[in-house]
């Protein structure tokens, strides 16, 4: 069948119909498709990254699915010839005497149209869907409720007495360093550092630390309290031989 014939029978005036704006659902091509579509209208690919999607585009415009998308007699039978007959371009070259190249030409053209309005399609999708979702989103402008005010205040307590505990943590910490570094301090005036270093110009300085006692003369002094008096154990047996005596 000619591209012509196929043409005269779809498009036949006694039967009259009304365009139909299409949706994203029934447009039955995802993004990638219409990502091939578009870089094709661009002149940014080959024809032949496209013929699977020629066929879908064919249906729907034919169906009169496509808004007012409108197309020449030549350009709808390029796309009838093409998408629903499942012809090569150089047989529709032949068929309507034309140049392969001034075939693809103008099948660029028609394939540019497609995707302006398929991309207008998913726009408007896109618009309805930020839409339906701002409607439902929480305005700043409404007071909050009792609820989440107290959560924000006990939330503020907490916080509040974390500051508390770190700042008192911080104070012991920094006690507890002067304390242990005060048994290490250097006692002494400048004239007992004079007295000692001229006395040892050459050797070794001693110099009197914290009075922090050690541990070996501490165990002595327990030891000494510890011992029995001799003298009076003495005196105790001496009372006893004479009572017997």
């Amino acid at each position: 069948m000619s591209s012509k014939l196929a043409f005269a029978i779809l498009h036949n005036k006694s039967i009259t119909t009304a365009n139909q704006e299409l949706t994203q659902a029934e447009m039955q091509l995802d993004m990638e498709k219409l990502q091939r579509l578009e870089h094709y209208s661009r002149n940014m690919a080959d024809y032949h990254l496209i013929v699977d999607i020629v066929p879908t585009v064919s249906q729907l415009y034919c169906n009169r699915k496509m808004g007012d998308t409108h197309l020449n007699l030549l350009e709808t039978m390029i796309l009838i010839g093409l998408g629903l007959q499942r012809k090569r371009a150089d047989e529709m070259a032949a068929e309507l005497g034309l140049p392969t190249s001034e075939l693809l030409g103008l099948f660029n053209k028609t394939m540019r149209k497609v995707s302006e309005y398929f991309n207008s399609v998913v726009e408007k999708a896109v618009a309805t869907e930020l839409e339906s979702s701002s409607k439902k989103a929480i305005t700043f402008s409404e007071p909050l409720n009792k609820d989440v005010v107290n959560e924000l205040d006990e939330e503020a307590k907490k916080l509040e007495l974390q500051k508390e505990k770190q700042s008192k943590l911080k104070s012991e910490q920094k006690k507890w360093q002067q304390d242990e570094l005060a048994q290490f301090a250097i006692k002494g005036d400048e004239e007992e550092w004079s007295k000692s270093l001229a006395k040892n110009p050459k050797g070794a300085v001693s110099v009197k630390i914290g009075e922090k006692r050690r541990l070996n003369e501490v165990d002595e002094e327990k030891v000494e309290d510890d011992k029995p008096d001799k003298k009076s154990k003495k005196k105790k047996v001496s009372k006893k031989t004479q009572s017997r005596k």
